[in-house]
């Protein structure tokens, strides 16, 4: 358990309440459906528990927090209309983090496709995007000039083929970001009826002035297997070590 290599110094009766400072109350969200709101709140206060009771075990004093006395806040309403800052302000963030919908950009809605346009500001008909990388450029304009940590889940495609070059000088440029760790394709399944697989990737983003110096770097030789970690001084958006290049940030326009 992480707490308990980082205070290896601590007996056993040591209070689990002085430990743990990560509170339901520190979480913000948005979500599309109401009711799937609920159960993200939901499923906070129930990972809360389960955290607390292993905390319990490890540290040899029983420790919940019961009655509830603190919420969630998630907010019930489109992530890519609504002002981010208005759920959180961005000098109160620290991390921007999740699993958005991927949705390429041939099965897009004409509401979505009509986002994309919005928020990449590519011109014509808007590239190809995926649906996903809304998030990331969302999410860059949020943090711009700040010190928080971006890390979302996203299809592979991103660092593959005409996409690169349309997304990531957004990220670079405009939203002054750099890439902070990477995992590269593995296959991510489910264990929900009817489980789709799918190849992803997961994207970690620092703001320019605060990246750290080597950057970790997770490769799957096999892509249900665990990952081979190495750490470089710079990656590129095609997810390899980029410290050879003139230029980091090169991508190759079709």
């Amino acid at each position: 358990m992480f707490l308990k290599e980082i205070h290896p110094e601590r007996q056993l009766d040591a209070l689990a309440e002085t430990l743990s400072v990560v509170d339901v109350d520190q979480f913000h969200g948005i979500e599309l459906g109401e009711f799937p709101a609920r159960i993200a709140e939901t499923a906070l206060w129930m990972m809360d528990h389960i955290m607390n009771n292993r905390l319990s075990l490890e540290f040899g004093q029983t420790y919940t927090r019961i009655p509830l006395e603190t919420s969630p806040h998630i907010a019930h309403g489109d992530a890519l209309e609504m002002d981010w800052a208005e759920v959180l302000p961005p000098e109160s963030c620290s991390f921007v983090f999740g699993n958005p919908p991927f949705g390429g950009s041939k099965f897009q809605s004409k509401a979505q496709r009509a986002q994309m346009r919005r928020i990449a500001h590519l011109g014509g008909a808007g590239g190809t995007l995926d649906y996903v990388t809304a998030w990331f450029i969302k999410a860059g304009e949020y943090a711009r000039g700040t010190r928080i940590r971006i890390g979302f889940v996203a299809t592979n495609s991103i660092t593959q083929g005409e996409q690169v070059a349309q997304l990531w000088p957004v990220l670079f440029d405009r939203c002054e970001l750099e890439i902070a760790f990477a995992h590269r394709t593995f296959a991510w399944g489910s264990d929900a009826r009817g489980k789709a697989h799918v190849h992803v990737v997961i994207i970690g983003l620092d703001g320019r002035e605060s990246v750290p110096a080597r950057k970790r770097l997770f490769s799957y030789p096999d892509i249900n297997g665990d990952p081979e970690e190495t750490r470089h001084a710079v990656l590129s958006p095609y997810l390899f070590d980029a410290g050879g290049l003139a230029d980091p940030h090169l991508t190759v326009r079709e």
